[in-house]
Protein backbone atom coordinates (compact mmCIF):
# COMPACT_ATOMS: atom_id res chain seq x y z
CA UNK A 1 0.00 0.00 0.00
CA UNK A 2 1.31 3.43 -0.93
CA UNK A 3 0.44 6.38 1.35
CA UNK A 4 0.38 10.03 0.40
CA UNK A 5 -0.60 13.10 2.44
CA UNK A 6 -2.58 15.92 0.81
CA UNK A 7 -2.94 19.37 2.36
CA UNK A 8 -5.32 22.08 1.15
CA UNK A 9 -7.26 25.04 2.56
CA UNK A 10 -10.47 22.96 2.77
CA UNK A 11 -11.31 19.29 3.11
CA UNK A 12 -13.17 19.39 -0.23
CA UNK A 13 -10.07 20.70 -2.01
CA UNK A 14 -7.86 18.07 -0.38
CA UNK A 15 -10.28 15.33 -1.42
CA UNK A 16 -10.31 16.68 -4.99
CA UNK A 17 -6.50 16.45 -5.04
CA UNK A 18 -6.70 12.85 -3.79
CA UNK A 19 -9.09 11.92 -6.62
CA UNK A 20 -6.99 13.77 -9.22
CA UNK A 21 -3.66 12.18 -8.22
CA UNK A 22 -4.62 8.71 -6.95
CA UNK A 23 -7.90 8.12 -8.77
CA UNK A 24 -11.19 6.60 -7.63
CA UNK A 25 -9.51 3.53 -6.11
CA UNK A 26 -7.84 5.61 -3.36
CA UNK A 27 -8.62 4.72 0.24
CA UNK A 28 -8.92 7.55 2.75
CA UNK A 29 -6.80 6.62 5.77
CA UNK A 30 -7.40 9.74 7.85
CA UNK A 31 -8.59 13.32 7.73
CA UNK A 32 -7.74 16.11 10.15
CA UNK A 33 -7.68 19.84 10.55
CA UNK A 34 -4.05 20.88 10.29
CA UNK A 35 -2.54 24.04 11.77
CA UNK A 36 -3.11 27.37 9.98
CA UNK A 37 -6.63 26.51 8.83
CA UNK A 38 -5.52 23.68 6.58
CA UNK A 39 -7.18 20.32 5.99
CA UNK A 40 -4.97 17.24 5.80
CA UNK A 41 -6.01 13.95 4.16
CA UNK A 42 -3.89 10.82 4.21
CA UNK A 43 -4.88 8.53 1.35
CA UNK A 44 -3.61 5.17 0.18
CA UNK A 45 -3.67 3.17 -3.00
CA UNK A 46 -3.10 -0.55 -3.22
CA UNK A 47 0.46 -1.23 -4.40
CA UNK A 48 0.77 -3.74 -7.18
CA UNK A 49 3.18 -4.33 -10.01
CA UNK A 50 0.94 -2.51 -12.50
CA UNK A 51 0.79 0.75 -10.50
CA UNK A 52 2.57 3.57 -12.28
CA UNK A 53 2.98 6.87 -10.47
CA UNK A 54 1.48 9.86 -12.23
CA UNK A 55 4.09 11.96 -14.07
CA UNK A 56 3.83 14.76 -11.50
CA UNK A 57 5.19 12.53 -8.73
CA UNK A 58 7.27 10.02 -10.68
CA UNK A 59 10.92 9.94 -9.62
CA UNK A 60 13.21 11.79 -11.98
CA UNK A 61 15.72 9.47 -13.58
CA UNK A 62 18.45 10.39 -16.03
CA UNK A 63 18.40 8.73 -19.43
CA UNK A 64 21.73 7.10 -18.63
CA UNK A 65 20.41 4.81 -15.88
CA UNK A 66 21.13 1.32 -17.08
CA UNK A 67 22.03 -1.19 -14.42
CA UNK A 68 22.52 -4.91 -14.45
CA UNK A 69 22.03 -5.22 -10.68
CA UNK A 70 19.36 -7.86 -9.95
CA UNK A 71 17.52 -5.52 -7.58
CA UNK A 72 17.53 -2.38 -9.76
CA UNK A 73 13.99 -2.82 -11.13
CA UNK A 74 12.57 -3.22 -7.62
CA UNK A 75 14.38 -0.11 -6.40
CA UNK A 76 13.11 1.87 -9.38
CA UNK A 77 9.55 0.69 -8.73
CA UNK A 78 9.84 1.96 -5.14
CA UNK A 79 11.03 5.39 -6.27
CA UNK A 80 14.68 5.14 -5.21
CA UNK A 81 16.55 8.01 -6.89
CA UNK A 82 18.56 7.08 -9.96
CA UNK A 83 21.86 8.30 -8.50
CA UNK A 84 21.48 6.04 -5.46
CA UNK A 85 20.44 3.08 -7.66
CA UNK A 86 23.64 3.55 -9.69
CA UNK A 87 25.78 3.70 -6.52
CA UNK A 88 24.15 0.54 -5.18
CA UNK A 89 24.57 -1.26 -8.50
CA UNK A 90 28.26 -0.33 -8.57
CA UNK A 91 28.73 -1.62 -5.01
CA UNK A 92 26.79 -4.86 -5.50
CA UNK A 93 28.80 -8.00 -5.07
CA UNK A 94 28.75 -11.04 -7.34
CA UNK A 95 25.84 -12.55 -5.40
CA UNK A 96 23.33 -14.42 -7.54
CA UNK A 97 20.63 -13.81 -4.93
CA UNK A 98 19.09 -10.33 -5.26
CA UNK A 99 18.52 -10.00 -1.50
CA UNK A 100 22.13 -10.82 -0.67
CA UNK A 101 23.41 -8.52 -3.43
CA UNK A 102 21.27 -5.66 -2.13
CA UNK A 103 22.42 -6.28 1.46
CA UNK A 104 26.06 -6.17 0.33
CA UNK A 105 25.49 -2.99 -1.69
CA UNK A 106 23.68 -1.24 1.18
CA UNK A 107 26.43 -2.18 3.64
CA UNK A 108 29.09 -0.86 1.27
CA UNK A 109 27.23 2.34 0.31
CA UNK A 110 25.42 3.55 3.43
CA UNK A 111 26.71 3.83 6.97
CA UNK A 112 24.42 3.63 9.97
CA UNK A 113 25.53 4.72 13.43
CA UNK A 114 24.75 2.72 16.53
CA UNK A 115 22.09 4.83 18.30
CA UNK A 116 23.67 4.09 21.67
CA UNK A 117 26.85 5.86 20.53
CA UNK A 118 24.90 9.00 19.55
CA UNK A 119 24.08 9.79 23.17
CA UNK A 120 20.32 9.72 22.64
CA UNK A 121 17.79 7.03 23.40
CA UNK A 122 16.28 5.22 20.40
CA UNK A 123 12.78 6.36 19.48
CA UNK A 124 10.01 3.78 19.16
CA UNK A 125 6.69 4.67 17.57
CA UNK A 126 3.88 2.50 18.92
CA UNK A 127 0.15 2.56 18.35
CA UNK A 128 -2.79 0.61 17.06
CA UNK A 129 -3.40 0.16 13.33
CA UNK A 130 -4.62 3.36 11.74
CA UNK A 131 -3.14 5.65 14.41
CA UNK A 132 -0.89 7.41 11.88
CA UNK A 133 2.52 5.92 12.71
CA UNK A 134 3.49 5.74 9.03
CA UNK A 135 2.34 9.24 8.19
Amino acid sequence: MRLKTFTAPTLAEAMARVRAELGPEAIIVSTEKAPRRQARVVAAIEADDEFVAPPAIAPAAPETVASSAPFDAALERHGVPAALRLRLAAAAGPESDASAALADALAATLAFADPRRLGVAPLVLLGPPGAGKTA
